[in-house]
């Protein structure tokens, strides 16, 4: 998960308003998530939940609420979710499973930001 303008929030309103987003994230985020996810703050905007026993079709429909449950606050900030799957008899590697879920973030950001622009110029 990604905090949308987390630095533009810094940049513009002051680090203090930019740890009241942080604190505001990380209150509803526990919220929206299972009661036994683990949550990690891995970059200054970025976090990364760990979620057991979560199928595939729940957990794409978590991300789903997640993103719209920011969207619909209008608050200063927008969280841009990717996700995937980690099944242990595939033998995967669990850096693999962190970079495909940070591609699936990705692509969830351009797809806010090009529907941003749309909506800029309706």
């Amino acid at each position: 998960m990604d905090i949308n303008d987390l630095k533009v929030i810094n940049d513009t309103k002051g680090h203090k308003e930019g740890d009241i987003a942080l604190k505001d994230f990380t209150s509803c985020i526990l919220k929206l998530l299972p009661e036994n996810a683990e949550v990690f703050r891995i970059g200054g905007d970025e976090f990364v939940a760990f979620i057991p026993t979560i199928m595939d079709d729940r957990l794409e429909q978590l991300a789903t609420t997640i993103t719209e449950f920011f969207k619909a606050r209008k608050t200063t900030y927008t969280v841009a979710v990717g996700w995937s799957l980690y099944i242990p008899r595939k033998k995967e590697k669990f850096i693999n499973i962190i970079h495909s879920a940070d591609s699936s973030m990705y692509l969830c950001k351009a797809i806010m930001k090009q529907q941003r622009v749309v909506n800029l110029d309706s």
